[in-house]
């Protein structure tokens, strides 16, 4: 594999060194696939947005221009539908079609992380018996993040089985990962 899957994420401080929340994700990918943690850094690279909106400007403006075979956008699904300008109750299909309506590079795959990112951290929280972070807090936020990136197995596994949601995006990134390898 020659570049790796860029993963996008509706963070909202923007590019940092070490992102927690993708460390997860990849960590669990890894998983999936029967590696150990770590073992598939080379093959994903993070790529955070400050927000919503500049996530979905950089789903329609920059993934075009992008040199990855694979680029994946992880949306919050909790108040999506206003970025869309869509009512509350739209179903989540509806959601989607209308971002792809709007984001149409056939290598761009959507994923929505129902609820919202807080919602993972709950489950974060959960499987490793400790206290969700306050909502403002980033640096509690990123310490939960990473120590449940690195924890045993069994706690990403938990995380996973508690936020199907977040099976389905490992599921995807690990179907894909795959596919580019064979």
């Amino acid at each position: 594999m020659s570049r790796p899957i860029a993963i996008l994420y509706e963070d909202e401080r923007g590019e940092v060194r070490d992102f927690p929340l993708h460390r997860l994700v990849v960590n669990a990918v890894a998983d999936h696939l029967g590696q150990r943690p770590g073992a598939l850094d080379r093959h994903f690279v993070a790529v955070p947005k400050k927000g919503d909106s500049k996530l979905l400007s950089a789903c329609e403006r920059e993934v075009p221009r992008m040199p990855n075979p694979v680029i994946v956008a992880i949306f919050d699904a909790d108040k999506l539908h206003r970025l869309l300008n869509l009512s509350g109750d739209t179903p989540r299909e509806e959601l989607l079609g209308a971002l792809r309506g709007r984001c149409e590079d056939p290598r761009l795959i959507i994923l929505l992380l129902e609820e919202n990112t807080e919602s993972l951290l709950v489950a974060a929280a959960t499987c490793q018996n400790k206290e969700a972070p306050a909502r403002k807090s980033k640096t509690s936020r990123d310490a939960l993040l990473a120590s449940a990136a690195w924890a045993e197995r069994a706690v990403r596994d938990c995380i996973r089985e508690a936020l199907p949601s977040f099976a389905k995006i490992i599921d995807e990134i690990a179907g894909k990962h795959i596919a580019l390898l064979a």
